[in-house]
């Protein structure tokens, strides 16, 4: 199964209170054209609020905003209701706009809950910005306050990802170069892909091997190194058989893999056979030594096992069909056939 890459989430609530405080001010400070803003937070709240700013709008109209900001991990109805309470004890009328600035997620439910005990005490417009709008703030609007903050440069990430693409490139087109036969009879790779390399076989080997050209006997999961079949190309790296697999399908094409011993489902199902194919991206291809050693005379390829222990991307199957063009099975028609 393809990995979800994810950024971590950023920690809000390990930033101190009047740090926390400060982003939130921070952003404030961006969202309008204020006539007026003041930080009240660091002065001991006497006045009941963290942050006042005044929108100055067309003619002589204005706009009271009151901002609050809770550095909490959660946050209860009780605690929601309590902020604008202790918020109204002290003013003599209901602002227009209160802004809740949280350092965690709100449901839906309290959300909800909030609006509407906020509005019933008479604040006109009553809005929430939780955790994870902080956090899309950040990321796309106010990267500096990102970096300011947590330390985190989207800038050399970004670097980072454009050097990987020109690295991946390269690999790419020097793979091609070097795996590819000079003639290929492209008639013949339609139903044999793999008939356009130079060798049928490929020693995978993980970056982080230490017994090659032993064996370890107590190593879990896959090996740190194993001898393959290529099988093709594809768009994002290098696609290798690693075993035939019988396949039972449904009328509707619906698949699933079936146990070599299960022969009720081979009967009440159509049986074929399929290439399990291993896909391994660019990214995770280190390096490789076209002419190998003396113990295996064939392209050795370096890989980061970094996806589960393993170098693939993605496991496919492919339906063999005897003299015609194999077939992809669509993994999202994959079904659990009973």
């Amino acid at each position: 199964m393809k990995p979800t890459k994810t950024i971590n989430r950023l920690h809000f609530e390990d930033l101190d209170p009047i740090r926390f405080e400060d982003l939130c001010l921070a952003l404030v400070y961006r969202l309008n054209r204020w006539f007026e803003i003041e930080h009240y937070g660091r002065q001991g709240k006497d006045l009941g609020i963290d942050i006042l700013a005044i929108e100055d709008l067309e003619g002589e109209i204005k706009k009271e905003w009151i901002i609050q900001c809770k550095r909490y991990k959660d946050i209860t109805k009780k605690q929601l209701a309590e902020i604008v309470d202790k918020l109204l004890e002290r003013r003599s009328k209901a602002p227009d706009i209160l802004l809740l600035i949280i350092s965690c997620d709100l449901s839906k439910d309290k959300s909800e809950y909030f609006k509407k005990y906020a509005m019933d005490k008479g604040i006109a417009t009553p809005l929430i910005w939780t955790a994870s709008i902080l956090e899309t703030r950040l990321y796309t609007e106010n990267k500096d306050l990102l970096f300011s903050y947590f330390g985190i440069s989207l800038a050399i990430q970004e670097r980072s990802r454009i050097a990987t693409i020109r690295r991946n490139i390269k690999l790419k087109q020097r793979m091609r170069k070097d795996f590819i036969k000079s003639k290929i009879d492209y008639n013949k790779i339609l139903n044999e892909p793999w008939e356009k390399f130079e060798n049928s076989n490929f020693l995978i080997r993980s970056i982080n091997d230490m017994v090659y050209p032993d064996i370890d006997e107590n190593q879990k999961g896959i090996s740190s190194w194993f001898r393959v079949e290529t099988y093709d190309f594809y768009h994002n790296g290098l696609e290798i058989i690693t075993g035939i697999r019988e396949i039972i399908m449904d009328e509707d094409r619906n698949w699933d893999l079936v146990d070599y011993y299960d022969n009720t489902k081979k009967e009440e199902y159509t049986l074929v056979k399929a290439y399990e194919i291993g896909r391994i991206p660019y990214e995770n291809i280190i390096e490789y030594d076209l002419s190998g050693d003396e113990y295996y005379n064939f392209p050795h390829i370096f890989c980061d096992f970094k996806n589960d222990g393993e170098p693939y991307e993605d496991i496919v199957y492919s339906v063999i069909m005897e003299e015609q063009r194999p077939w992809r099975l669509d993994n999202k028609n994959r079904k659990t056939l009973k």
